[in-house]
């Protein structure tokens, strides 16, 4: 069913932010890490609670989802779901509205390549604001993207 709905993605050449590493698992653990509730509860940075309205591997389109950080609050919700390839979400979050295209390509049995295409989506006003902020927050992904990546134990040689 997943399959047959419509494709939500970030184009590579339309990212506003990549991050990509290779990590030292399949394809289906680096999944599970990095959408599991639980599991992102450990490696996002400075996160207080991960509230999703779905438990376990029941995750799909239409699951929403808030990250709590103090009292900044990204709001989430699944637009495509393809495991163990990809999925894409909007976040609202304090830049504005962004779509997420988190990419899972097997390099080979033991390794993947985990890839974050992130999109701007809030228009004009939006890119203005990031100009402001962006430093700081391709920081805060930054520092995101590694700890994933430490969790997936760390970059695949």
């Amino acid at each position: 069913e997943n399959d047959a709905r419509q494709t939500v993605r970030v184009d590579p050449d339309d990212a506003y932010l990549t991050y990509e590493a290779v990590v030292a698992r399949p394809a289906a653990e680096a999944w599970h890490v990095q959408t599991d509730p639980l599991e992102q509860q450990l490696w996002r940075v400075g996160v207080d609670r991960y509230d999703s309205d779905s438990h376990g591997d029941a995750r799909g389109v239409g699951t929403q989802a808030h990250c709590v950080h103090g009292k900044s609050v990204h709001e989430q919700e699944i637009v495509d779901w393809k495991p163990p390839r990809y999925f894409s979400y909007r976040e609202r979050n304090p830049a504005g509205l962004t779509l997420w295209t988190v990419e899972f390509e097997p390099v080979d049995e033991a390794r993947t390549r985990v890839r974050w295409l992130i999109g701007l989506a809030g228009g004009a006003r939006q890119r203005v604001l990031v100009a402001l902020v962006g430093r700081r927050m391709r920081s805060i992904l930054q520092e995101n993207f590694d700890s994933l990546v430490r969790r997936l134990g760390g970059p695949a040689g």
